[in-house]
């Protein structure tokens, strides 16, 4: 079983995450990435209600470099993106200009005005890479800013999934005689992400069903949470929110009592309540 080490401070993975993000290296892979995925498409097709986006507008949460801009500015009006990272805004503003984008913190969401947001949608797991101490913090930003009967659409790394100690140390790359370049390239890229995971090793922790794991995402180079549906349901709830929807990896709905283990990541759709 999996036995994170403790004593780091979580206070800190909100920060070492924000700065990850802004490397180079970290923030070419958000820029190039175009468009939703099929999964995503699947959960907005089915709860993106176009009559409900009458009653306010539509908040797009971690945009990266802007993935998911155009898709979910199109779905309704006033469209506002935001990130907590500058340099991804900066990038994401290149490619939309006319857009509303934003540098702003979902633990902190005084700038959207109260009960205005029809559809928020936190995609990617980008909950994920703040702090599990403030997860309940971003949640009641996110109900505050919500209209009553609003659609919350957010995916989260599962704490359920049967494989995660394959995620959360690096893998010897297969090194080949055919191929003296490529391995000399992902030996190196090993041993970057060794280091990381070396120096990042403190901030783990695990309890109540939820974690912060230093898993394989860009290199073993950010701090994420996990959480088991049953505690996401619990929080969701003291929010104010009901779970309408749980879906695994590809979008499929599945069952709100499951852990999923076949998925790493879990969609949820929930609904502010009055």
């Amino acid at each position: 079983m999996l036995k994170p080490t403790s004593g780091g401070s979580l206070n800190n993975a909100t920060d070492l995450n924000k700065a990850a993000y802004a490397q180079r290296r970290i923030l070419g892979t958000y820029v190039s990435a175009t468009g939703i995925t099929d999964a995503e498409a699947a959960v907005l097709a089915r709860h993106a209600d176009p009559a409900q986006l009458l009653s306010g507008g539509v908040l797009d949460i971690g945009i990266g470099a802007g993935r998911t801009c155009a898709v979910l500015s199109a779905l309704g009006r006033p469209y506002t993106g935001i990130d907590f990272v500058p340099e991804m805004v900066e990038a994401a503003k290149r490619h939309y200009p006319e857009l509303d984008l934003r540098v702003m913190d979902a633990r902190n969401l005084g700038a959207i005005p109260k009960t205005s947001i029809a559809l928020a949608v936190f995609s990617f797991n980008g909950i994920d890479s703040t702090g599990a101490e403030y997860r309940s913090q971003v949640l009641a930003e996110i109900a505050r800013v919500m209209v009553p009967g609003g659609t919350f659409i957010f995916s989260s790394h599962n704490l359920g999934f049967a494989n995660i100690e394959s995620r959360v140390r690096p893998v010897r790359p297969h090194m080949t005689v055919a191929d003296p370049i490529g391995s000399a390239r992902r030996l190196a890229a090993f041993a970057r992400a060794s280091r990381a995971a070396t120096r990042l090793a403190r901030y783990q922790t695990r309890e109540q069903g939820i974690a912060i794991f230093n898993d394989d995402a860009h290199g073993h180079a950010l701090l994420q949470c996990y959480i088991h549906s049953a505690h996401q349901r619990y929080l969701l709830d003291a929010a104010g929110f009901d779970l309408l929807e749980l879906a695994d990896h590809s979008g499929q709905p599945v069952s709100i009592d499951s852990d999923v283990p076949g998925s790493d990541a879990l969609h949820y759709v929930a609904r502010r309540r009055p």
